[in-house]
C-alpha cells in the first residue's frame, strides 16, 4: 500500500470516528500507532529528533 493511500484511509477513518463514540476514535488512534511503529521497525519511516509532542518521522530512500 502507497503512502499516499495509507495517509488517506487514515484521514478517512479519523472523519467517520470522531462522533459521541470516544472509544472508537481511541480504537482508531491506537491502530495508526501500531501501523507507524511497524513502519518504523521495518526501516520504511526514520524517527527525527524532535521528541515528545514534536516527534515526527520521514520517509526513507524518498530524496528531494
Amino acid at each position: 500500500m502507497a503512502v499516499t493511500e495509507w495517509l488517506a484511509g487514515s484521514l478517512d477513518a479519523l472523519h467517520c470516528a470522531v462522533d459521541p463514540a470516544q472509544h472508537t476514535l481511541d480504537a482508531v488512534l491506537a491502530k495508526r500507532l501500531r501501523d507507524i511503529t511497524d513502519l518504523l521497525v521495518r526501516g520504511v519511516l526514520s524517527k527525527l529528533d524532535a521528541g515528545g509532542r514534536s516527534s515526527s518521522s520521514e520517509l526513507n530512500g524518498i530524496s528531494e
